[in-house]
């Protein structure tokens, strides 16, 4: 168990690592709401760091919400914790964020493992700090991520069914660049536009990228 420590310290003092942060994005929206929260005189709960590096183990979001009403300077309270090793540190970012606040999705459940892999964890391990059954993690591993030579990927819903397959490096940089909806989505919407005379024939880098998108439809 990481020894913890209770002091107020500027805000500005803290490091915002993203390698230990398990969730797929910060919520901006959710900020704005810790935001106004704290306008209106609310006490949130300690962030919680590790003492030796000054990284954010839990609470990126209060820590926003805060920069966004004070300037760095201010001061924050910080729960202080002491890790043996990386291990240990990611663990206990996976545990706080399953915890409490925003639930986490199950991409970022699939982050936060690979982020503990890397540091040679157990997937059993990971699945306790997850607050879900290995199997769960499994099954999650199984059906939602690729492999990109040594890499696992997170596929996204619209490439699910390339779940377990080896992508090539083209994929793999294309998969980063895909929206966050399935094929249908996008699908449907153009569909909605055109029928409906509301998409714009005069944007020509659009009409472009649909002639295009019309002459690979051919090839299929």
């Amino acid at each position: 168990m990481a020894k913890r420590q209770l002091e107020t310290v500027p805000v500005e003092s803290l490091v915002l690592d993203f390698t230990l942060y398990p969730r797929e994005h910060v919520d901006n929206q959710h900020v704005r709401r810790l935001a106004e929260a704290l306008r209106a005189g609310a006490k949130l709960p300690p962030i919680v760091a590790d003492k030796k590096t000054r990284c954010l183990i839990d609470g990126f979001h209060r820590v926003k919400a805060w920069q966004q009403i004070h300037d760095g300077s201010k001061r924050i309270l910080v729960e202080w914790r002491s890790y043996k090793n990386e291990e240990e540190k990611i663990l206990d970012a996976l545990r706080l964020n399953a915890r409490h606040g925003q639930r986490l999705s199950e991409i970022d459940q699939l982050r936060g493992w690979l982020l503990a892999e890397q540091c040679g964890c157990t997937m059993k391990r990971v699945a306790s700090a997850l607050n879900i059954t290995t199997h769960r993690l499994e099954s999650l591993r199984e059906a939602k991520t690729a492999t990109c030579g040594a890499e696992t990927v997170i596929l996204k819903p619209a490439v699910r069914h390339m779940a377990g397959k080896n992508l090539s490096r083209k994929q793999a940089n294309a998969l980063r660049k895909i929206g966050g909806n399935n094929v249908l989505f996008y699908v449907n919407q153009l569909t909605l536009l055109i029928e409906n005379d509301m998409l714009d024939a005069r944007n020509e880098n659009l009409m472009r990228g649909l002639r295009k998108l019309h002459a690979l439809l051919g090839h299929l």
